[in-house]
């Protein structure tokens, strides 16, 4: 796959939408995994999910049918949704053929779970798995992507530019009382007022 290539399915992506991220992206495998939102396990306060990075087969556009790598299955991945301040531990196994890592991106998290080959996380090989598990801050719409390197093999672009999920790291009513006060007002439709 050449740079043009690469942008016009990058592109189709994009402009499709809706149709590249509903539910007709399948698993080449006949494995079933349902979503990790509906899969999670909460106790005493903790959250874990499975994260399982296969082979999928996307449609980008009617009867254009691409074989990419996802998250359980899907492109994007699951939903993984978490409070500020809860742990979380994250339970990924690697289907693929190839080493992976699974990058936490705008989460402060240690290096050794941080998912970044630069940054000292070791790969997941091909049919192995991992554990990342990290206290999920600060709040905020955040996702968590491949961070293996993508310009190694230029042809799988194609793979790179799909493999990733949202991660949403809610506020607790308490974080968002005390933030207030740090800030000497109160929030109202969208204004910080002066005051209490």
């Amino acid at each position: 796959m050449n740079r043009r290539e690469f942008l016009r399915l990058a592109g189709a992506s994009v402009i499709s939408g809706a149709s590249v991220f509903s539910s007709g992206c399948s698993p080449l495998g006949e494995r079933n995994v349902p979503s990790s939102t509906s899969a999670s396990k909460t106790t005493a306060g903790a959250v874990s999910f499975p994260l399982r990075i296969a082979r999928v087969k996307l449609e980008i556009s009617p009867n254009q049918i691409i074989q990419t790598v996802g998250y359980n299955g899907s492109v994007p991945g699951p939903l993984l949704r978490v409070k500020e301040g809860q742990q979380v531990t994250v339970d990924v196994h690697n289907d693929s053929d190839v080493p992976e890592l699974v990058h936490w991106h705008g989460v402060y998290v240690p290096s050794e779970v941080d998912g970044a080959m630069e940054e000292g996380t070791p790969m997941v090989p091909p049919g192995a798995s991992r554990q990342y598990s990290f206290v999920a801050q600060p709040s905020g719409s955040r996702w968590y992507h491949t961070h293996a390197t993508a310009y190694d093999n230029l042809s799988l672009g194609h793979e790179w530019a799909v493999r990733w999920g949202p991660l949403e790291v809610g506020d607790t009513d308490t974080n968002v009382r005390e933030r207030q006060n740090r800030r000497g007002g109160r929030r109202h439709k969208g204004t910080l007022l002066p005051g209490g």
